[in-house]
This record gives C-alpha cells, sequence and structure tokens, in this order.
C-alpha cells in the first residue's frame, strides 16, 4: 500500500476499539474521527488515539480527506450508517451482520456499486491463520469430497454489553454461517434443520427475545454434505471454538488458539494444558488487523475483495432459515 487513507470508526465499543487501534498502528492510514454514544469511553479512546470524538457521523462525512468508514456499533444502526456513508462517497466496511434483512443486504451493495465504491463485511474468520489453511486443505483436495462439517462454539454472551438486544442468529452464528459457505464453495444447502433449549438462571441466561442457552443446527445438502453446528451461549469458563472438516479421505481439525504449547502431568498424574484466549478479543486478535489491512488494501490498492455481496446475503439467507426452523419447530426447505 503506498498512500494514506483518512478513516472514520462508528462505534465505541470493544469491537470498535479493536478497530480504532488497528487503524491507528497501520502507516497506510489515518484514524482521524470516532464516532460514538458514550461520551466517557469516547474521549478516553480518541485522547489515546490522537483522533476527534464525535456523537454525529455527518461531521466526518464532510470531510473531505475520509475515503474510508468502518463501522462497528449496534445492528440495528448498522444500515443507517452504511446508506449515510455510501451516498457521501466513502468506502465502507461494517461489522457483522451487516444487516439482518436479505434485501436489505441486496440494497446496500446496490448503492455501493452504483456509487463504485467498495461495501466489506466483517467476517474477521475467514483471516485466521488456522481456518484459512483448513479451508486451503480443503480446496486442495486433501480429505477427498467434504463429506460433514462439525462446528462447535462454547462462549458466554453475558459477557456482552448488551445481549438483550441480540438477534443471535444472525449476530452470534452469522460467524459459523459464512465459515460453513466459506469451506464448502459454491455449494449452498437445501434444507435445514434446528432445535434450541433454554434454562432458568442460574444454569442459562434468562435472556428474552427467545435466546437459548443451547442451539443445534443441521445442514443438508443435495451432493450429500452435512453441516452441523452446534452452540452452547452460556458457558463461563472458556471460549471454545472449533472445527472438523471429514472427507473418506481424511481428517482436517482446527483446534483451539492456547497460550503455549506446553503440558504438564503432576505427580498424582493430572493433566494440565496451558489456558485458551478467555474471550473473541484475545483469540481473534491477528485476524482482525488482518481484516483491516485487507480492506484498506482494498480501498488504497483497488485488490479484489475477499468477502463479497454473495457472502453476505447467503449468510442472512441462512439465519433466517434456521430461526424459522426453531421457532416452526420443523425443517426448511430452501430454494
Amino acid at each position: 500500500m503506498t498512500a494514506t487513507v483518512g478513516v472514520c470508526v462508528v462505534g465505541d465499543g470493544a469491537i470498535a476499539q479493536i478497530h480504532c487501534r488497528n487503524v491507528a498502528a497501520n502507516k497506510n492510514c489515518q484514524l482521524l474521527y470516532i464516532v460514538g454514544k458514550t461520551p466517557s469511553i469516547l474521549k478516553s479512546i480518541a485522547e489515546e488515539l490522537k483522533a476527534t470524538a464525535l456523537e454525529d457521523i455527518e461531521d466526518a462525512l464532510k470531510d473531505v480527506r475520509i475515503r474510508a468508514v468502518m463501522i462497528a456499533s449496534p445492528t440495528v444502526t448498522h444500515y443507517e450508517y452504511i446508506m449515510q456513508s455510501l451516498r457521501a462517497g466513502k468506502h465502507v466496511f461494517c461489522e457483522k451482520p451487516l444487516v439482518t434483512k436479505p434485501e436489505l443486504v441486496q440494497e446496500c451493495f446496490e448503492e455501493a456499486r452504483a456509487r463504485g465504491l467498495h461495501l466489506l463485511c466483517g467476517f474477521m474468520r475467514r483471516f485466521d491463520r488456522n481456518f484459512s489453511r483448513l479451508r486451503a486443505s480443503i480446496l486442495n483436495g486433501d480429505i477427498g469430497t467434504l463429506q460433514l462439517l462439525h462446528f462447535s462454539t462454547k462462549h458466554s454472551m453475558a459477557k456482552l454489553s448488551d445481549p438483550t438486544s441480540f438477534d443471535m442468529y444472525h449476530e452470534v452464528l452469522s460467524h459459523e454461517l459464512d465459515l460453513l459457505c466459506f469451506f464448502s464453495g459454491l455449494q449452498k444447502p437445501s434444507e435445514v434443520f434446528a432445535t434450541s433449549s433454554q434454562f432458568p438462571p442460574p444454569a442459562g441466561l434468562g435472556l428474552p427475545n427467545s435466546t437459548p442457552d443451547v442451539l443445534v443446527v443441521v445442514l443438508k445438502y443435495e451432493a450429500g454434505l452435512t453441516c452441523v453446528i452446534e452452540l452452547h451461549n452460556n458457558v463461563s469458563y472458556m471460549y471454545d471454538q472449533r472445527v472438523e472438516a471429514s472427507g473418506e479421505k481424511g481428517l482436517l481439525v482446527a483446534e483451539n488458539e492456547r497460550e503455549s504449547t506446553v503440558a504438564s502431568v503432576s505427580s498424582d498424574g493430572t493433566p494440565s494444558l496451558s489456558r485458551s484466549p478467555e474471550f473473541y478479543s484475545q483469540r481473534y486478535a491477528d485476524a482482525y488487523r488482518k481484516e483491516s489491512e485487507h480492506f484498506l488494501n482494498v480501498v488504497i490498492n483497488g485488490v479484489q475483495p475477499f468477502i463479497t455481496f454473495d457472502d453476505c446475503y447467503n449468510v442472512a439467507i441462512l439465519a433466517e432459515a434456521i430461526k424459522t426452523a426453531c421457532q416452526t419447530h420443523s425443517p426448511v426447505i430452501l430454494k
């Protein structure tokens, strides 16, 4: 990358702060503005990174130095911020989910295309080194025909700043759905099954909006591939994310990152492993950095975006289908 790009980051939560620091550390861009709604946090991060704190994005969009906007605000605000930024002539990166309705995904990308601008969505797990290598092995035919994908995620939604506002199917499950599409290539599922359960506190989260503590999804493909997604939302003891891909020639496994590879066994025979990261900001720190670098490379040098309209649209379609399958207790047939 050879030019300096003025950047505005929208949001002052944990993910927004990750993006702010990654932009500030990148020599090819300058973090000029941070837009947020929490004055104390906004002031602190802006002073730390020598940016200007704003409560209204319009003030930043008027600045001709701003070429790119990175949106990491609550999902309900995404559509408005995306459209404002595109109409002001700015390239846009937006955290997942872009929006929660497939038709709005289409509308956002049509606006970007009409204005000759780039729009990327923050599916940062694609930039994780382990998932990248797993995909490369699948595409290389190392395990033969991909027959089974198994995703296992255990985390705590109680650590989120406002879990009650979440549409879990779009906001939490979207990463697994994107990796599913990323790994399976051009294949699309034909049928979706889903079941979930809630437990009363303290065993369960007790969240509204029918947000489950446990969700299990099965997706079937016409070519024979089966995908299983297990999501446990009330795990306080670890941040656990694993993927298995199996075919007739072999098995691929992406395990958790750990602080080190050193294991120990005590005198009484008790084994011990180093701890896994406790939260996504630790587990995917490098992926977030690579994601920001990619977006800026797209803006400055016009490289091909790694995440496209089809990726965002397919995830939105699948999230809606899974939600319907859970709520109706019936399989959903996809066209």
